[in-house]
């Protein structure tokens, strides 16, 4: 048996692992993860309502602070650091999640700003890359406006500037992109604050075929955008479940098909900064159709909310590290 990531797993899928599954085309998936201050012992969240879907992940949380005075500090939302990737496509490609995150305080917009670094390694490279004659849009966004598996389209000049600095080669980008979205907010004494975000998450995509001479098979089926195992649980109920839904398409005419895979990570642990456990825990997995098939790693038997959502519900929660769901769908 595969180590779980806690005790008494209960999931979509059981506890096994299959092999991993032959595709074409890949977009990895990165996590981000919630909101993050200091260590504080006297901020707790009552409350947290976490609903992840593969196009918006929306999170509302409940705050109190329960000491005597209030308490002004800074509340920061790391995102993944992403990076280029030549065999992801233009519709396939990650924009920066900083563009699509909203906040809102007690019901009004916060103001937001972003932090934004160019990494080589960990080391930030951004006034390099700009002396080297790059835009913000070339360091953040179209990295050199490189839009395909030809690499940065720049003239040759600064593609060489790029190569001194160790930041392309074979004008492909080498830097990653970290940005971190923060705000000033205030916590008044023995009074709850309301605070929501949504953004658009980055969904690792991948695929598997079958056909006449290919039936579905465990070789099919997709596990990860990043090669890993067993993070999202999908055991051999949770196999059988994709399987049989590949197996049913064949059996209705269909001589060829695909199962898709799209992975979606969050980071929970940031709220074990926060002063003790999360009072009151609620996950909505919402998928894109009724007939795709879910599988996660979390606590708890779920209750289907509708056609679409799976909502599982923890008192008192001492948050794992981290979340992966695997959202399969099949054509």
């Amino acid at each position: 048996m595969r180590r779980t990531i806690a005790a008494g797993l209960a999931v979509l899928a059981a506890l096994f692992s299959g092999p991993v599954a032959q595709a074409n085309d890949s977009t990895a998936r990165v996590g981000a993860g919630g909101l993050v201050l200091q260590k504080n012992g006297d901020i707790r969240m009552l409350s947290e309502h976490l609903s992840i879907s593969v196009k918006r992940i929306e999170v509302e949380y409940r705050f109190r602070n329960e000491s005597a005075r209030t308490i002004e500090t800074v509340v920061a939302f790391p995102m993944p650091e992403f990076h280029w990737d030549p065999e992801q496509d233009a519709n396939w490609r990650n924009i920066g999640p900083v563009e699509s995150f909203l906040v809102h305080v007690d019901g009004k917009p916060a103001v937001v700003r972003a932090e934004r670094k160019a990494l080589l390694q960990g080391r930030d490279i951004t006034a390099l890359l700009r002396r080297a004659g790059l835009s913000e849009d070339h360091i953040f966004r179209t990295f050199g406006d490189a839009f395909d598996t030809g690499g940065m389209t720049l003239p040759e000049a600064v593609v060489a500037r790029l190569h001194a600095l160790g930041a392309s080669d074979q004008r492909m980008p080498q830097w990653r992109v970290a940005e971190t979205a923060y705000w000033t907010q205030a916590f008044p004494a023995g009074k709850e604050v309301v605070v929501t975000h949504s953004y658009r998450p980055f969904a690792g995509r991948i695929f598997g075929t079958y056909d006449g001479a290919r039936p579905p098979s465990e070789d099919s089926v997709p596990l990860s955008s990043i090669g890993e195992q067993d993070r999202a649980c999908l055991g051999e109920g949770g196999m059988k479940a994709v399987l049989n839904k590949a197996r049913q398409r064949v059996k209705d005419g269909a001589r060829s098909g695909y199962i898709n895979l799209k992975d979606v990570e969050y980071i929970l642990g940031t709220g074990r900064n926060w002063k003790g456990s999360i009072g009151e825990f609620t996950l909505d997995v919402v998928k894109e159709t009724p007939q795709d098939t879910v599988s996660l790693c979390f606590p708890g038997k779920p209750e289907r909310i509708g056609e679409r959502t799976l909502r599982f519900k923890m008192r008192d929660y001492v948050p794992q590290e981290r979340l992966v769901l695997n959202f399969y769908s099949f054509e």
